[in-house]
């Protein structure tokens, strides 16, 4: 019952809360509620790299827009000086929402993995004792790109604004 209210105060899915509380209903075996754990956090994993994934590509796409604009600047006049400001605060918003998307993730994996798998499992425990000596966790990588991403567009729209005619 205890992981069940943890999940709901971690906004996690209905389907998952529901998982976690017929796993508290019906008796099952240790090793079923680790198996369970583990899918739910496998999910949770390949929904991280999905986000990054379509993230990185949505990026890639603004940055091709914006590189077009720049291209056509010097013959579009106000319009295409506008645009490209929109352009580059529509990267600086996407990076705002992919921050926002991935740190919530994080946090549900870290969840399952100090509080349920560390005392639950422990061939995950030595695991976690292993990579807490790690230098560059997954999740500081992760965070590390998306605010390189917006401090890039962050400068993108000081230039797109300077280089706009008055």
């Amino acid at each position: 019952m205890r992981v069940a209210s943890c999940l709901q105060q971690e906004h996690f899915s209905l389907a998952t809360v529901a998982i976690w509380e017929m796993s508290d209903k019906r008796t099952m075996t240790e090793e079923e509620k680790i198996r369970g754990a583990w899918e739910v956090y496998l999910y949770a994993r390949n929904l991280l790299a999905t986000r990054m994934s379509y993230g990185m590509v949505a990026q890639s796409m603004l940055l091709i827009s914006f590189s077009t604009l720049a291209i056509g600047r010097s013959t579009g006049g106000f319009f295409v000086a506008y645009f490209h400001c929109v352009v580059a605060i529509l990267g600086i918003l996407h990076s705002l929402y992919m921050y926002l998307r991935v740190r919530d993730i994080h946090g549900r994996l870290n969840f399952l993995e100090e509080e349920y798998f560390s005392s639950s499992d422990l061939v995950f425990a030595r695991f976690l004792e292993f990579s807490s000596n790690l230098y560059f966790s997954r999740e500081s990588g992760q965070i590390a790109i998306i605010v390189l991403f917006f401090a890039s567009w962050l400068i993108l729209l000081l230039g797109a604004l300077l280089l706009t005619p008055a």
